[in-house]
Parts: C-alpha cells; structure tokens; sequence
C-alpha cells in the first residue's frame, strides 16, 4: 500500500543512542544523536514533550523546549546547533 512522505522526514537524527522506549504516559521515544523521535498512539490523549535546552519540531519547524503531540501522531526533535 502507498504511504505518504513529508520533507521533514529527510532530516537526519543521527545514530541511534537508544532502543524505543514506551513512557508512561503511553507514548514511544528513542534517542538519537540528534534528536529524539516521538510517537504518540491512536487512541491516547495528546502528551507534552518537554527539554532543557531548545530543540526544533521537524513538522512546524518551530523551535521551543515544550511541544505537544496529538494522538496517532509523531514528530522528530533536533537539537539546535550549539553556538
């Protein structure tokens, strides 16, 4: 079946530092060199992502330490350059 492919999916995390990890809020994480990958399953109530230092949404391009994350959705977080 076809699925559909979204530009921001072209951004690289980097090697994986971690194997998924199920929180408990019910949502999926792994940890990447830079980044970190987030699902959040159909059917779970919508979850807040939160860091210490700015990261950037692959999917708004908006940059922040807090982001939320609707059910049966996901995102990529980059880590900001460090300046």
């Amino acid at each position: 079946h076809l699925h559909d492919w979204y530009g921001f999916w072209d951004r690289t995390l980097g090697r994986p530092k971690s194997k998924g990890q199920r929180n408990a809020d019910g949502s999926i994480h792994r940890d990447f060199d830079n980044g970190l990958a987030v699902y959040n399953p159909m059917g779970n109530k919508p979850i807040t992502v939160e860091f210490a230092t700015p990261h950037t949404s692959a999917s708004t391009r908006t940059t922040g330490k807090t982001f939320q994350v609707e059910s049966g959705d996901g995102d990529l977080f980059l880590i900001e350059a460090r300046k």
